[in-house]
């Protein structure tokens, strides 16, 4: 909401973070939950230009 809705973060990129985090509390409170390969490595690309994206955006605002 106050990154994407600005237009400091893209869209997708939005989205990108909010299936990585729920993935995240998935796995932290669901001791059955568990993830493939298939559905890793789709999201390794993406997350390393989010995360470039955000040191970047950091830099600029600090």
């Amino acid at each position: 909401m106050h990154f994407v809705k600005p237009g400091l973060v893209d869209a997708e990129q939005g989205r990108l973070f909010h299936r990585l985090f729920t993935m995240r509390q998935t796995g932290d409170y669901d001791a059955t939950y568990g993830l493939s390969e298939e559905d890793v490595l789709p999201n390794v690309e993406p997350t390393g230009r989010l995360v470039s994206d955000i040191s970047e955006l950091a830099r600029k605002l600090i």
